[in-house]
Parts: C-alpha cells; sequence; structure tokens
C-alpha cells in the first residue's frame, strides 16, 4: 500500500493532537478538587456596648456584687443601633 505525504502529516497530526489531548486529560484528572464541603461555620457573639455606669442604681447579684445601673433607651453606646424585638427598621 502506498502512501502520500498528506496522508503521513495527517496521521502524525493525529497522533501528535492525541497526545497532547490524552496529557491533558491526565493533568486534569490529576488536579481534581476535593468533594465539596461547604464553606466553613464562623461563630461570632455580638455584645450590645452601654455607656458607662456612673450613677448606680442598683446592685448585681452574687458573684458579682457590685453596683449596676439599669438599662435604658439611653444607656446604649449607640443611637442607632437597636436589639431585641422590634429592632429592626421598618
Amino acid at each position: 500500500m502506498k502512501r502520500n505525504k498528506n496522508s503521513a502529516f495527517t496521521l502524525t497530526l493525529g497522533l501528535a493532537l492525541g497526545a497532547v489531548l490524552a496529557t491533558a486529560g491526565v493533568a486534569i484528572a490529576t488536579h481534581v478538587h476535593p468533594a465539596d464541603t461547604g464553606a466553613l461555620k464562623d461563630r461570632f457573639a455580638l455584645v450590645p456596648a452601654f455607656k458607662q455606669c456612673t450613677n448606680p442604681t442598683g446592685t448585681h447579684g452574687s458573684p458579682l456584687a457590685a453596683a449596676s445601673c439599669k438599662t435604658t433607651p439611653t444607656s446604649a453606646e449607640s443611637a442607632t443601633l437597636t436589639t431585641g424585638a422590634g429592632a429592626s427598621s421598618s
């Protein structure tokens, strides 16, 4: 069987392309990410800030047993942040 230059070139090009694709396939297969475990869960404790108690109105219970102030709407450090039920803005 007689081959011409065109068929030899096509065969060589096909083999080269196959080798490139096979190599790329191996590279893709070896760089697979582990199963998706989702995002990490972070927990934050948010505590409201209050102005310093300068005029105590009561006493904490044991073991604190120190002077305390009654919490009022004006004792919050921030005038714009709110907490509790109905704290969202409408």
